[in-house]
């Protein structure tokens, strides 16, 4: 703040490595080292430890568009906020490294939410939403995860481009609504 003005800077850089997907949904098979996983783990656990006040999304604002889209009786008070990437797609993930882009919703969220992210955006290729659901099982299956999962339901169901990942997503926020396990 200067003089009364608030002034931003954002820094850019050129990463020459293709993304995962051209497209938000994936739908097409993904060759994923175990190196990349891990590496997306060690990304995803500092970004984790980082310490911001920044938040996208306040609680209020999670708990409105829940019970707008679930009803009053579902479940939306977040108990472990920490900072994530906030939309951890395929389009903002790179194939070799991987790096994370477009960094525009960082900050706190609900614990799992970046997983969340990947494992909806995946549900047209069962086998990688599985790996995904298993190799965040511990963030997934936590009340945090399942809004985090329910909050990304919304999220994409609300784009006009959602298109044949409506109805898996409907099916998902269903299961997580009614305390079933996943499939």
């Amino acid at each position: 703040m200067d003089g009364g003005e608030l002034v931003r800077a954002e820094l850019w850089e050129l990463v020459d490595e293709p993304i995962c997907a051209r497209h938000e949904t994936l739908s097409g098979h993904l060759v994923l080292t175990e190196s990349w996983w891990r590496s997306l783990h060690a990304s995803l656990a500092g970004l984790a430890a980082h310490s911001t006040d920044r938040v996208p999304r306040t609680q209020e604002q999670i708990t409105v568009a829940m019970r707008r889209a679930y009803g009053p009786e579902v479940e939306t008070r977040v108990v472990q906020w920490v900072t994530q990437h906030g939309d951890l797609r395929w389009t903002n993930l790179t194939a070799r490294t991987p790096y994370l882009l477009d960094w525009e919703f960082w900050g706190l969220a609900p614990a799992g939410t970046d997983a969340a992210t990947l494992y909806c955006t995946s549900l047209l290729v069962p086998e990688l939403a599985a790996e995904i659901y298993d190799r965040f099982r511990n963030v997934l299956d936590t009340p945090d995860g399942r809004i985090a999962q329910l909050c990304v339901c919304i999220q994409i169901r609300r784009h006009g481009d959602c298109g044949v990942l409506d109805e898996p997503l409907r099916q998902l926020a269903e299961r997580l609504i009614h305390g079933r396990r996943r499939r």
